[in-house]
């Protein structure tokens, strides 16, 4: 075995995941030689800083196609729909063979995984000899067939790694009795900014437009603070399958035209001019299993207010640095807004992400990973 880290990761495009995953991969190569074996080449260029000792190694130049596949079905091409399905086919059977050949053959100390799906190959076909970890990213709940089928794909796994501490502690009482290890390392967040001044009605959400992130709730509350208040806008950054839906959500409410606007996709350095001019971000996710967006804001001291059912949210947020809204609770959200702007509360931020500032969370790196090939 080589004194090596690899990670396993399914793309390096835009995701909370994928960023995770370089930023761990720039943590570990001060300790150890580090690479990234991505299954799919969705993007020319990684939108992330990686250090440039970590090597990174696509395994098919295939994209996945369940969005084009979608697209001929809806507009009944059925040949075209026939084609990709018989790409999508493929696609399947590689996502599979090429990650288990390149787990059978890899001669590194260290395999991180960072799906469930990788995880159970890692936990069937890896050498001997290798240290292996299993991330978890996603939020279980509590559905008894998902647990069963993270635990069995641990039955031969040294480490299993959850995002937050709510899942840690779940896992703690899902994994009792099995020889895996559960062990959390906060996620991290990159640089602290100079923090925003706060002085204008600027709300900012980011992420994929899709159905869990909750964006059309957000688009709600959203009706209910213009009932109060001409001032406050919002902006959603991101792009995903719920665009056109949410776009036409707003497009049929004239009282929101001028005063919520989507962005699309944007690349960091776009995306850093919103969060500069923001007072406050809001998250209206149904779920999320950390919420690494919301370090995001709060590097630039932005407050951020979430409903509590993303609970990955609720080992963030607290009444220091935002507000958590229980049970989903629309009306309360808005005026919770409403009351921000009017009082402009001072929360502190910064004292929050020290915990999870990447030179802080180096050290519990560098711990783990000398204990593990000394």
């Amino acid at each position: 075995m080589k004194k090596k880290v690899s990670i396993l990761a399914l793309h390096l495009g835009y995701g909370g995941i994928e960023k995770s995953i370089c930023s761990r991969a720039n943590i570990l190569c001060d300790e150890i030689e580090t690479e990234i074996i991505s299954l799919y080449k969705t993007v020319d260029k990684i939108p992330y800083e990686l250090d440039k000792r970590v090597k990174v190694k696509y395994l098919t130049n295939l994209k996945p196609n369940k969005e084009e596949f979608k697209y001929k079905l809806k507009r009944f091409n059925l040949i075209g729909a026939f084609i990709e399905g018989l790409k999508s086919l493929k696609i399947l059977y590689l996502k599979k063979h090429l990650i288990k050949k390149y787990i059978k053959k890899c001669d590194s100390k260290i395999i991180i995984s960072t799906r469930l799906e990788f995880n159970e190959l890692l936990n069937k076909y890896h050498n001997k000899d290798t240290i292996t970890i299993c991330e978890e990213h996603a939020y279980h709940h509590n559905d008894e067939k998902y647990i069963s089928r993270v635990k069995s794909s641990l039955t031969n796994i040294d480490y299993f790694m959850p995002s937050s501490m709510y899942l840690k502690n779940d896992y703690d009482k899902f994994l009792k009795g099995m020889s895996v290890k559960v062990k959390y390392i906060p996620l991290t967040i990159d640089k602290i900014n100079e923090c925003n001044k706060l002085d204008n009605y600027n709300i900012i959400s980011v992420g994929r437009l899709s159905k869990e992130k909750g964006y059309d709730d957000l688009i709600d509350v959203m009706k209910l603070v213009r009932l109060k208040s001409e001032k406050i806008k919002l902006t959603i950054c991101g792009d995903g399958p719920e665009k056109n839906h949410l776009q036409e959500l707003i497009d049929n409410e004239y009282t929101l035209w001028e005063h919520v606007k989507i962005t699309g996709f944007l690349d960091q350095y776009e995306l850093d001019k919103y969060y500069k001019n923001a007072s406050l971000y809001v998250m209206t996710s149904h779920e999320e299993s950390f919420g690494l967006v919301l370090l995001e804001a709060m590097s630039y001291g932005i407050p951020c207010f979430a409903f509590d059912s993303a609970l990955g949210a609720c080992e963030i947020i607290n009444n220091k640095n935002g507000k958590l809204i229980q049970n989903r609770d629309k009306e309360k959200m808005a005026s919770e807004i409403i009351k921000y702007f009017k009082e402009k509360n001072n929360y502190d931020t910064i004292k929050t992400i020290e915990k999870y500032y990447v030179e802080n969370v180096k050290k519990e790196w560098k711990k783990f990973v000398n204990e593990l090939i000394m």
